[in-house]
């Protein structure tokens, strides 16, 4: 599989992946150069379970990706939700998944 200028490498035991963004260097596990474009990055979760704090009713969704969702309606007792204080989004409040960009360590 062609990858352009990205590569990358997963390790198993930590479920890190190296990414080597200039595609021109060889990096060995342990290896530091500060020059290079490389970061590591775990595996983001893209479906959440969100339970409903009315009637308990479980849904698991396909959280978005480039945006953080504010609201939601329970399919089962229609009662709308919208993320608790201090939580970007409904899935960082009542879902068992936090949302893609809390995963990579961002803001919403």
């Amino acid at each position: 599989m062609d990858h352009g200028p990205f590569t990358y490498k997963t390790n198993p035991n930590t479920s890190l992946t190296k990414y080597n963004l200039s595609g021109m260097m060889k990096h060995e596990e342990g290896d530091i150069d500060r020059g290079s474009r490389e970061y590591y990055m775990t595996d983001l979760q893209l479906q959440s379970t969100i339970m409903c704090p009315k009637c308990n009713h479980q849904t698991t969704e396909q959280m978005p990706t480039n945006y953080c969702q504010y609201y939601w309606e329970c399919p089962h007792c229609k009662n709308d939700l919208k993320p608790k204080e201090g939580d970007c989004c409904v899935y960082c409040s009542y879902g068992n998944v936090k949302c893609p960009p809390i995963q990579k360590g961002e803001c919403c």
